[in-house]
């Protein structure tokens, strides 16, 4: 992934979840991080959609792991890669022999993840984005994902990374991004990746013509190139518009109405419920016997009307 090729030969750590050397660890790299992303889709992570946020997702989804399969240094899960003199990942298209570069930020990447997520903030953040329609909520996902891509604020397991931070900042606006339309086939994911890819070298390379490109015969030439040919693979299929087909706006949950029973209030029935006297008891006679009459009560005077005490009237829970 940069320009040191290195393979780790890291030992593993005592009491870490998964014991297995490097070549296992690969083969299950891709199985426990899916099972990760599944429960925060699940139960997504709060935060505020920060760096913090964001490194507590990639920590989250490499857990089971002492340090992340693929890495060049031996780094924790959540922890921010330091500069380099140049950072790439090399691409082959799946299926074709079309293969390329993708340059990605060398210094201050956390710096650069913080600064795309306040402008997404300033942007009005989630209440913003959940008033959008979908191609416009499409658009403004793709910007963030691609300034977070560009930063690549980790050593390994970004893209992961970004697809679950996104779709949870989705879920929190009153979306679902459903990431596996652009999965499915290999023709899809190759849009994504060139798409993705067309976003992140054009924030490495801001307005590169062939002017520029002439000028320079190191990578800004390289990159020019590079985008020419994206470019004409990509067409209109740009990451906004594929984001914006994975995007279903969320339906309300509904609320339960309480049920109003002969026309009376709530209110009423509370009311009701507490001062209402118990009815009086009328003991049933057999046919044909005359109830027995009560017998005729002393003549007093009346001491006036009786007080309740206290505990007699008081409300009770929920007044």
């Amino acid at each position: 992934m940069t320009n040191t090729e290195k393979k780790s030969s890291d030992s593993v750590a005592p009491n870490t979840p998964v014991s297995l050397q490097s070549g296992s660890r690969l083969s299950l790299d891709g199985l426990l991080s899916r099972v990760r992303i599944t429960e925060l889709e699940r139960k997504p992570l709060t935060g505020s959609f920060d760096l913090d946020h964001l490194k507590k997702t990639h920590a989250y989804i490499f857990q089971d792991f002492d340090h992340y399969p693929g890495a060049v240094q031996k780094v924790s899960p959540g922890q921010v890669r330091g500069d380099s003199r140049i950072w790439m990942k090399p691409r082959t298209l799946e299926g074709t022999d079309v293969q390329y570069d993708v340059m990605y930020a060398t210094q201050h990447v956390g710096q650069k993840a913080s600064e795309a997520l306040e402008t997404f903030h300033q942007l009005g953040g989630v209440k913003e984005l959940a008033g959008l329609s979908l191609r416009e909520a499409g658009n403004r996902l793709a910007d963030l994902y691609a300034d977070l891509d560009y930063a690549h604020v980790f050593e390994e397991g970004n893209s992961r990374t970004l697809r679950s931070f996104v779709r949870s900042v989705a879920r929190k606006a009153g979306f679902d991004l459903d990431w596996t339309r652009t999965g499915v086939t290999q023709e899809s994911r190759n849009q994504l990746y060139v798409a993705r890819d067309v976003a992140v070298i054009e924030r490495a390379f801001p307005g590169m013509t062939e002017a520029r490109a002439l000028e320079d015969e190191g990578m800004g030439y390289m990159a020019f190139q590079t985008l020419t040919q994206l470019r004409e693979l990509q067409g209109k299929r740009d990451l906004g518009a594929i984001i914006s087909a994975g995007l279903t706006r969320l339906e309300p949950t509904p609320q339960a109405t309480p049920e109003i029973q002969s026309g009376r209030s709530v209110f009423g029935r509370i009311v009701d419920s507490f001062f209402r006297k118990p009815a009086t008891e009328v003991r049933q006679e057999p046919s044909g016997v005359a109830p027995e009459k009560a017998p005729s009560p002393e003549r007093h005077e009346s001491p006036g009307p009786s007080v309740p005490k206290p505990s007699d009237r008081s409300p009770g829970p929920g007044f």
